[in-house]
């Protein structure tokens, strides 16, 4: 039988809750913040089944060897074609620009591209989370290494769900500019606190896992604490942003992804 990512999914059993915070002694807080993300990381590699912060961890088959072969300078996998990215659900309309740039790009393997597509599909399969250009539609990807064996590079991906809720003047308040406009998105603080998402190539399989940031043990991960944002450059060396744009229903899946190397 061929094992899809639908058939190999694993949820991980609940176990002791293991802390993973980082030092408060001198330092920096961007110091803080990657010794926090150092100690998440190093325990999600571990395997550790209960982590302080950490509400689900699911296990998924591992990437495409074409996706991860060389973190380091993911760039080289990304087809030398620029695809210009489209007019996403009226943004353009309102002045939006959903990406950092106008073209992006896709890996040359195929199996690469229909890979990430359904991480995203598995990271939205949160009640409070759809693929959307309010919500979901964007994640950071970056090459990281265990403390245990520092001379593997692996490559993450951490998503960011929950990008622009609606203005609300007694519940959310902050402006966060044009395509802001016309969200349905509203503001539930537990789905802020939830809208982090990291994925972890692994060497046998490759895992997900849902972080709370409303937990003490990961707020140090916070670069803007009212936001919930968590900062990929603090997992790793950044690689790139990857744009999945679900709406685009006339396009096939793997057509729907851009990615824009860093």
């Amino acid at each position: 039988m061929q094992m899809t990512m639908s058939t190999w999914i694993s949820v991980k059993p609940r176990a002791r809750v293991v802390r993973v915070r980082g030092a408060r002694a001198d330092g920096s807080s961007e110091e803080r913040r990657r010794s926090s993300a150092q100690k998440l990381l190093d325990a999600l590699a571990r395997g550790t089944n209960d982590i302080e912060g950490v509400r689900k961890i699911v296990r998924v088959p591992p990437a495409p060897c074409a996706m991860v072969r060389a973190p380091g300078v993911w760039g080289d996998g990304l087809h030398w074609r620029h695809r210009a990215v489209p007019n996403v659900e009226n943004a353009a309309s309102r002045g939006c620009e959903l990406t950092q740039e106008r073209y992006g790009r896709r890996m040359r393997d195929r199996k690469s591209n229909a890979y990430m597509v359904e991480l995203f599909e598995i990271a939205s399969s949160s009640s409070s989370t759809s693929l959307n250009r309010f919500d979901l539609f964007h994640a950071h990807a970056f090459a990281w290494r265990a403390t245990n064996e520092s001379s593997v590079v692996r490559l993450g991906i951490l998503f960011h769900a929950k990008e622009y809720p609606a203005k609300d003047d007694e519940n959310f308040p902050i402006d966060l500019g044009k395509c802001q406009c016309d969200s349905t998105l509203c503001l539930d603080e537990k789905g802020m606190s939830q809208r982090n998402v990291l994925w972890l190539s692994l060497d046998s399989c490759a895992l997900l896992a849902w972080l709370d940031t409303s937990s003490e043990s990961l707020r140090e991960l916070l670069t803007v604490p009212e936001l919930h944002t968590t900062f990929e450059g603090d997992f790793g060396a950044i690689q790139g942003d990857v744009y999945y744009f679900h709406s685009l229903k006339n396009r096939k899946p793997s057509e729907r992804l851009f990615i824009i190397p860093r």
